[in-house]
């Protein structure tokens, strides 16, 4: 998904209880945690690897760019972070490893990580393409995504998209035909 408006967007905030914290030393435990909880990973030591890789690698975007949710023991309880990527053959933001505990889900949370994330690319000062990546079973996220004004992208395949098939305009299609067919007003 892509978002060019950089400027539209819907603001949420946390509910009471709540507050929003930048990457702390001592959160990558959590963030493994949180991804291994949701079976995004295969296990937590993948996870942390996952972390220390992606994001230990550009410590200096950390405090700003990847946020965490803190419930009222200071303990996080969603993460989400505004990281660069090259899937369009330049390094572009973009919307990276969104999650929720799953006892935290449908409280809000996510929407207001997306409203930080989308004010932090304010403060960045950044006016390019914003997108993101997902799959198919993640279609009440793409759903918020779709909120915020992110696209489905459709276009040429992105110059560093590895493709399953090597059909990239057909696995896109289909893609998005299943995840319409979930998608509930």
């Amino acid at each position: 998904m892509t978002k060019r408006d950089l400027d539209a967007y819907p603001k949420f905030k946390l509910p009471e209880g709540f507050s929003c914290s930048g990457y702390r030393p001592g959160f990558e435990r959590a963030w493994a945690k949180l991804m291994f909880s949701l079976e995004q990973t295969d296990s937590l030591q993948h996870a942390e690897d996952i972390f220390r890789t992606e994001f230990l690698a550009r410590p200096e975007l950390l405090q700003t760019q990847c946020l965490f949710v803190l419930d009222a023991k200071g303990t996080a309880v969603a993460t989400a972070s505004i990281w660069p990527g090259n899937h369009f053959g330049r390094e572009l933001l973009r919307i990276h490893w969104v999650a929720c505990a799953g006892e935290y889900q449908g409280r809000g949370l996510a929407k207001a990580l997306m409203t930080s994330l989308l004010d932090a690319t304010r403060i960045l000062g950044y006016c390019d393409m914003l997108y993101l990546t997902s799959q198919t079973w993640s279609y009440k996220a793409l759903g918020l995504y779709a909120r915020f004004g992110f696209e489905p992208y459709q276009g040429e395949r992105p110059a560093n998209w590895e493709s399953q098939s090597g059909d990239f305009a057909r696995e896109t299609q289909e893609a998005w035909a299943i995840i319409k067919s979930k998608w509930r007003p």
